[in-house]
């Protein structure tokens, strides 16, 4: 006859045993699970060095647009038919937050460079 064991004593050591399993037992990759560079600091370095060139002493003003409250905006590709893209965007309502004041009908077409200048003029 086998002799009697307190189960109580047996059932925390398996708990014990089984709680986490060696296999299971990974340490975490620092280069999956920490970036060094966050995603949001990588566009603002990118946006910096390209729009940084092209819009000059506006892109200060930008930038601070940028970080401040959420704002929707559309770029509008030059190569395309930007006329009607720039027409059906005031119908909705939208505005020019580059060159706000740029009258309404007007059509703007050739290089961000040559709008910005067009706006300083005038």
């Amino acid at each position: 006859m086998a002799a009697r064991i307190n189960t109580r004593i047996l059932f925390r050591k398996l708990e014990c045993i089984f709680l986490i399993q060696r296999r299971n037992r990974v340490k975490a990759k620092w280069a999956t699970s920490q970036p060094k560079f966050p995603s949001t600091r990588m566009a603002l370095q990118n946006f910096d060095v390209n729009y940084g060139t092209q819009l000059a002493d506006l892109w200060p003003s930008v930038r601070v647009g940028m970080l401040s409250e959420q704002k929707y905006g559309a770029l509008v590709n030059n190569f395309s038919e930007a006329a009607d893209v720039i027409k059906e965007l005031q119908l909705q309502g939208a505005r020019d937050f580059v060159c706000s004041n740029v009258s309404q009908g007007d059509e703007r077409h050739g290089t961000t460079e040559e709008h910005l200048h067009a706006c300083q003029t005038r």
